[in-house]
């Protein structure tokens, strides 16, 4: 089996240097002009790659102008490959995304282009470990195409797991803890949606990190002023 797995990325790694003699040297720069009908040879490389050359494919995908990419996320997600590495490739290409994306509009149009394995990315978040991964995931929240109260769901779940960890660390959370803690608050204050605001209170009582503090108060007094009535 493993011999015949290996047999078919060779034939393929031969059809793409014969079919695309330009760009064999940087297979990044096919993945940048490929189309979704390339997804499944471009997901052999991700796998098979070393490390740094399986970054710049993911790079490439995530810039590349087709946005189609929910098989390849969905297959990432359900891979298990050493050190999580299957999270890091998630976490790279998110970032991709959000790079070479300058307006809410083109965000929005690769959202609904995977709107099904962004759903299942949100939907299991309290799953993932990598928290540089999570705020990509909670920032692309705000460009959902409709109210999913299952994704508010898992975002308070979220907020939860994050206040559990503050209390652990008496107040305090590492770089990746406070950039995916903000981009939750940031998710918050989009929603304006005051069933948050016991969580929010909850971080300001317990968080010793200013920025994180001085945000929260920021969105509890939003959510006050959109539960007043008028």
């Amino acid at each position: 089996m493993v011999k015949t797995l290996r047999q078919t990325l060779l034939i393929t790694q031969i059809i793409l240097i014969y079919c695309f003699p330009a760009h064999s040297s940087d297979i990044s720069d096919w993945v940048r002009e490929s189309g979704r009908d390339q997804n499944s040879i471009i997901f052999k490389f991700i796998l098979t790659e070393d490390r740094e050359s399986s970054s710049k494919i993911l790079k490439a995908l995530g810039q590349r102008s087709d946005p189609y990419v929910e098989d390849i996320i969905e297959s990432l997600f359900y891979q298990h490959l050493k050190d999580n590495d299957e999270e890091n490739c998630l976490e790279e290409l998110l970032r991709a995304v959000l790079a070479a994306r300058s307006t809410p509009e083109d965000v929005l149009k690769w959202h609904s282009a995977n709107s099904n394995a962004y759903n299942l990315l949100i939907d299991n978040l309290d799953k993932l470990s990598n928290p540089y991964l999570k705020s990509y995931i909670i920032r692309l929240f705000s460009f959902s195409v409709v109210d999913n109260s299952k994704s508010k769901t898992a975002l308070m779940n979220e907020g939860r797991q994050i206040l559990q960890s503050v209390k652990t660390h008496n107040g305090y959370l590492i770089a990746g803890g406070t950039r995916e803690l903000l981009e939750l608050l940031n998710a918050i204050e989009s929603l304006q949606d005051p069933s948050f605001m016991e969580l929010l209170l909850s971080f300001i009582e317990h968080s010793r990190q200013g920025i994180i503090v001085v945000k929260a108060r920021n969105v509890l007094h939003l959510l006050k002023d959109k539960k007043a009535p008028l």
